[in-house]
């Protein structure tokens, strides 16, 4: 089998690969998370009204007055799917087709990049959880991430050679000498016409990214940390001084993304309030820790030392390994098919940027599927390093078939175990959780619809429980959704109080409760969801001013007559 056809091959199998494995973790029966009702609700209207460019039906909160489709083209992919297979199958249907895509694309990165076996990264990455069950929210995650890695992949190719100073720490070793011809991760002198179509890559990632995730400064901060570490790689290894190595790295690429990114805004329908979103949702809820205690989202709660820990250890395994290898088995270096030079400024670039997603993961677990991508990418490059049969053997301490095979066994027994335990704790996390199935509170809703006039305001127990109400009657107008944080924006007393009493309805009074439903939010109808807020639901069961009319699907809907 000829070079070409056996990487078409591989190509193939892993293609074959990532749609078994994602249809297997996809839970037909179910949208794992609540906001992949919102996403394909929004996909519905996009298809059915064009761009959706306000949004009336959280007028108690700050999207009442600033609103911007910051996923816009998700939803704009992701419309003919809902259209054609219904809402709940067309997000499931669409979340695996970008699930797949993506894997793929981060596949061709590792290609480029030679990162060998350029197959094993991206199967370790499909298999590491959170990452994986990320890929199938039916949110941007799969294109986002794809065009984050793409961007930063291609910005790695600076157009001139790194070392050239006869100081350079690295041309002072004779390796250097026999190896100075071979090329690696793209290396070397790059023709000017190239880089100004790689520049015009990071340009349109970044473009696409701006209109497809609120949060594009992540991009262009991603690329600006990758120069940090080119600058220190040039400073510290490569001999530069300081205002050398500061002008010898890729600042066009930073400009290619900022371009890319400004121009993505003004495309965007809603680029008047991009602003106002991008500094509540990402610098507000991301990165500032809140002052007040907020029922949050869980992709923002904290991620424990243990919990980063297990997320990386798919990884950690290999890494566990490297350090040894990097000691005792150092790879020749003429047997390298890459210039050694090139993998050091890859690893000191991308630990400065893993650093600081380390950090943001810590902060929020959301973070993770930036986090993993960027650890496969490094650990890879450092997998280079490593004679890989010379560290076995090492291992191996002494001769016989036993000794031979007893460390590769144990050690591809601890791998197994670990990956099993990530695709288990992904498998679990989708398919054990209660809510939202596909029918969710439909006798509920569908009672109200029947009722309710256009612009009546349902009351709901909890902001997370919006996308789905949303995604059954887009008539009506409710109470809070998407983040807490919008509501708390707009008034924060009223936002608490509602907040909090699903939490304390066991002592709350009924005059307390009907002063809220009715009299502060003006709702005409209500929902409760009877298995998450059964003393809620028991005090309306206990007032005659709420009229039961309807329940099915852990719901129940109540019209209020006073």
């Amino acid at each position: 089998m000829n070079a070409k056809l056996r990487i078409l091959s591989i190509f193939g199998f892993l293609l074959f690969a990532f749609c078994i494995w994602f249809s297997v973790l996809m839970p037909w029966g179910k949208l794992p998370d609540p906001d992949a009702f919102y996403h394909a609700t929004m996909a519905k209207l996009t298809w059915e009204r064009g761009p959706i460019t306000s949004f009336p039906w959280l007028d108690l909160t700050t999207l009442g007055i600033h609103f911007a489709d910051q996923h816009f083209l998700l939803h704009v992919l992701q419309s003919p799917f809902v259209h054609f297979f219904g809402l709940a199958q067309g997000s499931r249907i669409s979340s695996l087709i970008f699930a797949v895509l993506s894997l793929m694309g981060i596949t061709i990165v590792f290609y480029k990049l030679r990162l060998r076996p350029f197959w094993l990264w991206p199967l370790l990455l499909a298999l590491s959880y959170p990452f994986s069950t990320r890929m199938v929210l039916g949110k941007a995650s799969p294109l986002v991430i794809l065009l984050w890695l793409v961007g930063l992949a291609v910005s790695l190719t600076p157009p001139t050679p790194l070392l050239t100073p006869s100081n350079s720490l690295l041309n002072k070793r004779e390796d250097m000498k026999r190896i100075r011809t071979l090329s690696c991760l793209r290396e070397g002198r790059v023709s000017s016409v190239r880089w100004q179509v790689e520049l015009g890559l990071v340009f349109l990632v970044s473009l696409l990214f701006a209109l497809t995730h609120g949060g594009w400064i992540i991009l262009p901060g991603s690329i600006l940390l990758l120069i940090a570490g080119n600058v220190l790689y040039n400073k510290t290894i490569a001999g530069f001084d300081l205002k050398q190595s500061i002008k010898k790295v890729p600042w066009s690429a930073l400009l290619a993304s900022l371009i890319g990114v400004i121009v993505g805004i003004l495309l965007h329908p809603g680029r008047r309030e991009l602003f106002s979103l991008l500094w509540l949702q990402v610098v507000k809820i991301g990165l500032i820790a809140p002052t007040y205690a907020l029922p949050m989202g869980q992709e923002w709660d904290p991620t424990s030392i243990g919990a980063l820990i297990a997320m990386i250890s798919t990884f950690g395994v290999v890494l566990l390994l490297i350090i040894p290898g990097l000691i005792f088995a150092r790879r020749n270096v003429e047997t390298l098919q890459c210039n050694v030079s090139t993998l050091i400024r890859l690893i000191i670039s991308w630990s400065l940027l893993i650093a600081v997603l380390t950090a943001l993961t810590l902060k929020s677990i959301r973070f993770a599927e930036y986090l993993l991508p960027a650890l496969a990418i490094w650990t890879a490059a450092l997998a280079q390093l490593v004679d890989w049969k010379k560290l076995f053997a090492w291992l191996s301490l002494g001769g016989g078939r036993l000794s031979k095979t007893l460390m590769p066994t144990i050690v591809l027994i601890a791998s197994l175990v670990i990956i099993l335990r990530g695709v288990w704790n992904g498998y679990d996390a989708l398919h054990n959780k209660p809510e939202f199935i596909d029918d969710q509170y439909l006798g509920a809703t569908k009672a109200i619809s029947e009722q309710a006039q256009p612009n009546d305001r349902v009351y709901h127990s909890q902001w997370d429980e919006f996308p789905v109400l949303f995604s059954r009657d887009q008539r009506l107008k409710y109470v809070a959704g998407l983040d807490p944080n919008f509501f708390y924006e707009a008034t924060s007393t009223l936002a608490l109080d509602y907040l909090e009493l699903p939490f304390h309805a066991a002592s709350s009074t009924k005059e307390r409760v009907w002063s809220l439903i009715h009299d502060k939010l003006g709702a005409k109808f209500a929902l409760i969801d009877t298995i998450r807020w059964p003393d809620l639901a028991k005090i309306l069961d206990s007032d005659s001013r709420y009229k039961k009319i309807g329940q099915g699907q852990g719901g129940v809907g109540y019209r209020l007559q006073p």
